[in-house]
């Protein structure tokens, strides 16, 4: 009998060794985030609107790095041609991570911003994707999250086509980590109805599109909840409780 307890309590012990291992070797992670307006940082004088990325602030320490380039108005075209990708893409080291989001505003039909969803777009996200390997870091393709567009009280209006189709497709072709934030966004506007729902985006701009401050932590909230379920790396980074 004491042998088995003797054995069981050293066994207790390297698992509490271990765990302690794994906590002290935790380094701080810099994670770094290129999209448009729903997911970028905002003036003071647009409060109370923000972007998911800033929200994403909420579930990881302050040890960590949230680098926010995202920025409105953008699409994958322009995020390269005002070399914006450059400067995100030379300040990337080994383990860092780059969330990428584009859709709302490469399906506008304005040069500068326009893609197309089966060549541009997809090329484009490519591009995002190599780079950032060549530099060592940690791609993750999210698809746009969604337009706050009822059709009825049981389905939303589609406005991102085949840009949704393009993300997920490039992920697989690549073999890149997806969350697919729209309908991760579709389900939880729809499950929240009319009247709910509009307490997470800027309705008192008649704005269904961008988020406010509880809406932003809400979209984060879904994200690191895919990271989980999926046991991506990025989600080791996490803190222990989400609700904190």
């Amino acid at each position: 009998m004491y042998i088995r307890i003797k054995s069981i309590n050293l066994f207790v012990l390297g698992i509490l060794t271990l765990y302690s291992c794994q906590s002290k070797s935790k380094e701080p992670v810099d994670i770094w985030l290129i999209g448009d307006s729903t997911m970028a940082r905002k003036s003071v004088s647009r409060n109370p609107e923000s972007g998911w990325g800033e929200g994403l602030k909420e579930f990881f320490t302050e040890k960590d790095t949230i680098h926010n380039h995202a920025a409105g108005g953008r699409s994958t075209k322009s995020f390269i041609t005002e070399k914006r990708w450059e400067a995100v893409k030379d300040s990337l080291k080994p383990g860092d991570f780059v969330v990428i989001q584009f859709g709302h505003n490469d399906e506008k039909n304005t040069p500068e911003l326009y893609t197309d969803p089966e060549t541009s777009f997809k090329q484009n996200l490519e591009k995002f994707i190599l780079e950032t390997k060549q530099q060592g870091a940690h791609p993750i393709l999210c698809s746009a999250i969604v337009r706050r567009h009822f059709e009825s009280d049981t389905s939303l209006i589609e406005t991102h086509g085949a840009y949704i189709d393009a993300v997920q497709q490039t992920a697989e072709k690549t073999g890149v980590p997806y969350v697919d934030m729209e309908q991760l966004t579709h389900d939880l506007v729809l499950n929240l109805g009319r009247k709910r729902s509009a307490e997470l985006y800027m309705i008192n701009r008649k704005d269904s599109t961008h988020l406010n401050h509880d809406g932003a932590k809400a979209v984060a909230h879904l994200f690191v909840e895919d990271l989980q379920n999926s046991e991506h790396p990025l989600a080791f980074y996490l803190k222990s409780n989400l609700n904190e």
